[in-house]
């Protein structure tokens, strides 16, 4: 997550001079701009743990490239921005993911299906890292978009932006659904303890994700501006106070910070409706115990047990389970979602123009 930051670095650094050229600007931009989709896009149809992390390291990579070749002040220090968060959040998930492995023996995300149970500190630290990375006020989501903003101008960009933007949320979304979702602890799975070292590195990299909540702004001022500032000779302005400030808009850091509060509420709310077990499934032979065992009698009378992945939200089919997430309360969320997307472009359309991209 460190040594790969090389390449981007020196992008940044050169980000003046590609300025001065006609064509190497935009053309890195837009290369960064594909590769920033289709990363993301290719991660979302892998399974392996890693092989998702590291696409998705090329996705970022891609984006701190694009945001090299806009050759502007804003562009560079929203760039570091991006290169500084990510370097923390993305350091955490490997290495989060490397002790998962170390102590399950699994790295598959659908093998590894209701881990909070079995795992909850690591499962726990792997959340906070996909937080970091795909949520807003986490500082990887506001350079996000500043780099959007600043891109505004170039349809192409825009809609390969706006392609891994959701091709990101979507794959992490499905990563930390599996990873929390509900399931009974096996029995027989064995419980190795972490050294001391790993579970130091990831609590002190936790702790610096989750900085990265309110720290968006102050980053921004002690570090992204000064950059651009050293680089282009003029202010970013990227960083305002606790916002972050560009082309006459602000994103307000503590005022997300409140809306995400209310989205985990309510996404708390909503697990508690999803049952923890599904009735017993019919496994083409005697089931060995009632409920919701997986162990059947084999064609050679041996106990056999059935393995799947993925999971499912239920029927809520057993008497004793709860019912499902009622159908009309997902119905009025998806209103409420539309009916904030449209408030919002109509918002973007009736303001009155900004003074120019800075």
């Amino acid at each position: 997550s460190a040594m790969v930051k090389a390449g981007s670095y020196l992008f940044l650094r050169l980000s003046p001079a590609m300025a001065t050229e006609g064509l190497i600007g935009p053309a890195v931009a837009l290369l960064g701009g594909v590769t920033f989709g289709g990363a993301a896009l290719l991660a979302l149809r892998e399974r392996d743990l890693k092989r998702i992390l590291a696409l998705s390291t090329v996705s970022s990579l891609g984006l701190i490239a694009a945001s090299a070749g806009l050759g502007t002040p804003a562009g560079l220090a929203a760039g570091a921005l991006l290169l500084a968060f990510h370097a923390v959040a993305k350091a955490l998930a490997f290495l989060v993911v490397g002790a998962i492995e170390q102590s399950t023996g699994r790295r598959d995300v659908e093998a590894l299906v209701g881990v909070i149970r079995r795992r909850p500190r690591l499962a726990g630290a792997f959340l906070v890292a996909a937080a970091a990375m795909a949520l807003p006020p986490f500082g990887l989501a506001v350079a996000k978009w500043a780099i959007l903003v600043l891109g505004a101008r170039e349809l192409v960009l825009v809609v390969l932006l706006a392609v891994g933007g959701a091709a990101s949320l979507a794959l992490w979304t499905g990563v930390t659904a599996r990873l929390l979702v509900r399931r009974a602890v096996a029995r027989d799975e064995a419980r190795e303890g972490l050294p001391w070292t790993e579970r130091s590195a990831v609590g002190a990299l936790s702790l610096a994700a989750v900085a990265g909540l309110v720290l968006a702004g102050p980053v921004a001022a002690l570090m992204a501006d000064p950059a651009a500032q050293v680089a282009f000779g003029r202010d970013a302005g990227l960083a305002a106070g606790w916002s972050i400030a560009l082309a006459g808009s602000g994103f307000a850091v503590p005022a997300v910070a409140v809306l995400v509060a209310v989205a985990i509420v309510l996404a708390a709310i909503v697990a508690g409706r999803i049952p923890a077990v599904s009735r017993q499934p019919y496994l083409a032979g005697a089931n060995l115990a009632p409920g919701s065992a997986v162990t059947f009698h084999g064609v050679r009378g041996q106990p056999v047990e059935a393995t799947s992945g993925g999971f499912y939200w239920g029927a809520g089919l057993d008497g004793a389970l709860r019912p499902a997430v009622p159908a009309r309360l997902l119905v009025l969320a998806g209103w409420a979602a539309t009916a904030l997307v449209v408030g919002a472009a109509f918002a973007v359309w009736a303001l009155p123009p900004s003074g120019g991209m800075p």
